[in-house]
C-alpha cells in the first residue's frame, strides 16, 4: 500500500468521498486552503484508491509545521476496511495507521500536531514511534436516536432553564442566512478570550459555505442579535463548527436558543449525530456537557524535532 497525492476532481476521489467521506472531506472545505492544505490518497496493492486525510502545512520562523487544517475537528482520516473477519480487520486497521506514521514521520516535520477522528482508536503504531498520543473529547448527540420532542428531554435542568429565560424574556431565534452575523459574534468571542483570530480565513469559510453545506440560527433582543450558532453538515454528522455572542447584550440564554434551534434543524435535515465539535476547557465543555451528548474520544499526536520538543515539554506540558 502507499500515500501519495490524490487528484480532487478525480472520478475515484468523488466516488469514495460519496461512500466514506465527511463534509471536511468536501471539495468546498479544501478550497478553503487554497495551497496550505496537501490532500492524501490511501492506495491498496492493486493502486486502488481505499482512503483519504488532510494534512495542513503551516510554515513559521524558519518551522515546518503540520496540523490540523484551522476550524477543523481532525486531519478527516477515512478508508474502507474490506476484511469482515474480527482478527484480520484489526490487523488492517493497524496497517493503515502503521501507513499514516510512516507518511507522516517522512515528512520531517518541526512540530506535527494531528488529531484522527473518533473512530480511530488504535494509536499504537504511533506510541511506539515515539508519537505523544493525547485524549480530546467531544459530545455526540445522537439524533437518528431520540424524537424531535425528545430532544430537550436530554438537555441538562440548567440548559432548559436557559431556552425558557431566553424565550420569556423576548429572544427571537431565527435561521439566518446573513453569515457575517456569525463572523460578528465568533470575533466578539476571540475578543473576549484573548485570542488571536484568522479573520481572513473566517469569511472565507463562510463566503464558501451555502444552503448544500451549511446553515446558522441567530438569536435577537429587542431586533439586535446577540448570539449566533454556525452548523457544516454531510449526509451522517451536522458538526457546531462556530458560534458566538455580544459581550455587550448577553442574555444567559441566547446562545443556547441558537444551538437548540440548529440541533432540531440537524434532526429535520435527517443527520444521525450532532457533533458539538468538543473543548478542552473546563467552562466549554461544561456548557457542551449540557445538551446530553454521549462523550467521544478523539487522540491527537504529538512530536518536534527533539530542541523543540525541550522547549514545548516546558510551555506546553500537557501536549507534549
Amino acid at each position: 500500500m502507499r500515500i501519495d497525492v490524490v487528484n480532487l476532481e478525480s472520478r475515484e476521489y468523488k466516488e469514495l468521498f460519496i461512500k466514506i467521506g465527511s463534509f471536511f472531506n468536501s471539495v468546498e472545505w479544501i478550497k478553503v486552503f487554497n495551497s496550505n492544505i496537501e490532500v492524501y490518497g490511501i492506495y491498496d496493492k492493486g493502486n486502488k484508491l481505499i482512503g483519504f486525510f488532510n494534512l495542513y502545512i503551516e510554515k513559521k520562523y524558519g518551522l515546518t509545521h503540520l496540523k490540523n487544517p484551522p476550524f477543523s475537528p481532525s486531519i478527516a482520516l477515512s478508508f474502507v476496511n474490506p476484511s469482515s473477519n474480527p482478527s484480520k480487520k484489526q490487523s488492517f486497521d493497524k496497517s493503515i495507521y502503521r501507513l499514516v506514521q510512516e507518511f507522516i514521520s517522512e515528512k520531517n516535520a518541526s512540530i506535527v500536531t494531528l488529531t484522527l477522528p473518533v473512530q480511530h482508536i488504535d494509536m499504537q503504531p504511533f506510541i511506539w514511534e515515539g508519537f505523544k498520543v493525547v485524549p480530546n473529547y467531544t459530545y455526540h448527540l445522537l439524533l437518528s436516536e431520540i424524537s424531535e420532542e425528545g430532544i430537550l428531554k436530554q438537555f441538562s435542568p440548567e440548559r432548559r432553564n436557559d431556552i425558557k429565560k431566553a424565550l420569556k424574556d423576548g429572544v427571537v431565534c431565527e435561521q439566518s442566512n446573513d453569515y457575517s452575523l456569525v463572523k460578528k459574534m465568533v470575533e466578539f468571542t476571540y475578543n473576549r478570550k484573548g485570542k488571536q483570530l484568522k479573520s481572513e480565513l473566517l469569511s472565507s469559510i463562510l463566503e464558501q459555505m451555502d444552503s448544500e453545506n451549511s446553515f446558522a440560527y441567530v438569536s435577537y433582543l429587542n431586533n439586535k442579535p446577540i448570539a449566533a450558532a454556525f452548523v457544516v453538515y454531510d449526509k451522517n454528522t451536522a458538526y457546531y463548527l462556530l458560534g458566538g455572542y455580544d459581550p455587550k447584550n448577553r442574555h444567559q440564554g441566547a446562545g443556547a436558543l441558537s444551538v437548540y434551534n440548529a440541533i432540531i434543524h440537524s434532526k429535520k435535515l435527517g443527520v444521525k449525530i450532532f457533533d458539538f465539535e468538543g473543548s478542552m476547557l473546563p467552562e466549554v465543555e461544561r456548557y457542551f456537557r449540557g445538551f446530553g451528548g454521549e462523550l467521544k474520544t478523539m487522540f491527537t499526536l504529538n512530536k518536534a524535532l527533539f530542541p523543540i520538543e525541550v522547549v514545548l515539554k516546558h510551555y506546553k506540558r500537557s501536549i507534549f
